[in-house]
């Protein structure tokens, strides 16, 4: 078993696809509100919030997005990406019961899962954490 595990033990590229796919949502995520910012500036008026987030959060998801691919201050991004699925399950409520919110609920959680592991060796800059506990 264990001859099997080396070749599929690569902890670098696990969180290399981890980073590339949300990454890409990201990226689609952002993209696609910059495509109607007049409704997404109505939907964030309808929440609330001031017009100009809707921007915000469009730029924010289409530059962080191509942070989180390239590694670059994925820790931070990952943070802020985390903070933002919890404050859109917040706003947009449970009435609608948990089912209507496992795509913010899986973004939070790499997000954070990204906080916490980095962006390992495979970045534009590497920061491997020492391998603790395993």
């Amino acid at each position: 078993m264990n001859k099997i595990n080396k070749y599929f033990y690569n902890r670098s590229l696990g969180i290399f696809i981890i980073r590339l796919v949300a990454g890409f949502v990201f990226i689609i995520e952002g993209w696609s509100k910059f495509q109607n910012l007049p409704g997404i500036s109505g939907l964030m008026v309808h929440l609330g919030l001031p017009a100009f987030m809707g921007l915000f959060i469009a730029a924010l998801e289409l530059v962080g997005g191509i942070a989180l691919i390239l590694g670059l201050f994925t820790r931070i991004f990952g943070f802020i990406f985390g903070i933002e699925m919890l404050v859109v399950i917040f706003l947009t409520g449970w009435s609608r019961g948990i089912g209507s919110h496992n795509f913010e609920l899986i973004l939070a959680a790499v997000s954070f899962g990204l906080v916490l592991i980095g962006s390992g060796k495979y970045s534009v800059y590497p920061k491997e954490l020492p391998n603790i506990g395993e």
